[in-house]
């Protein structure tokens, strides 16, 4: 098995202990333990599939990471997985958000319900960070991180014991 399958498995093991509902409050209250609880699982996770948070030189050309995303629209968050294309300095290629009805793939209408689409909607143009580091990766500005984002990606990576130059 392949770190991408190995890392999709670890996910869909987290996916089903999680309260999708109380994850999007927290993500966007004050209290935001429950959102770094789950993200913190998400980067142990990729850690434990890639042997790593710093990818360097993968041997996929498809790495699965976990997310905050953030919508322009108003600014809520939520968590999620994006597929970057390392051929393409990590390009974004797919992303699936986390969504009060569970988990559902960005612009993908004809698989969500009428909810999943109007929580949606404040997504329709977004930024996103991740809690790896990616070298050579071009598409994600780590200078602008507003600080609910700051601190979801800090306390999550922080609290698996890594520490990142990208939130100190």
């Amino acid at each position: 098995m392949n770190p991408q399958e190995r890392f999709v498995n670890a996910v869909n093991e987290i996916l089903r202990h999680i309260d999708f509902p109380a994850v999007i409050h927290s993500c966007n209250s004050g209290n935001q333990q429950l959102a770094k609880r789950v993200l913190c699982q998400l980067h142990c996770a990729f850690v434990e599939a890639y042997g790593t948070d710093f990818i360097k030189q993968p041997s996929e050309q498809f790495v699965d990471v976990p997310v905050v995303v953030r919508g322009r629209r108003n600014g809520n968050l939520t968590l999620g997985l994006a597929v970057l294309d390392m051929h393409m300095a990590g390009e974004l290629t797919h992303m699936v958000l986390f969504t009060p009805e569970g988990v559902s793939e960005h612009h993908c209408v004809r698989h969500q319900s009428f909810n999943q689409r109007n929580f949606l909607k404040n997504f329709d143009e977004f930024d996103y960070w991740y809690t790896p580091e990616i070298a050579g990766e071009k598409y994600v500005n780590f200078h602008f991180l507003p600080s609910p984002v700051y601190s979801l990606l800090r306390d999550s990576v922080e609290a698996y014991g890594s520490y990142d130059w990208r939130y100190a």
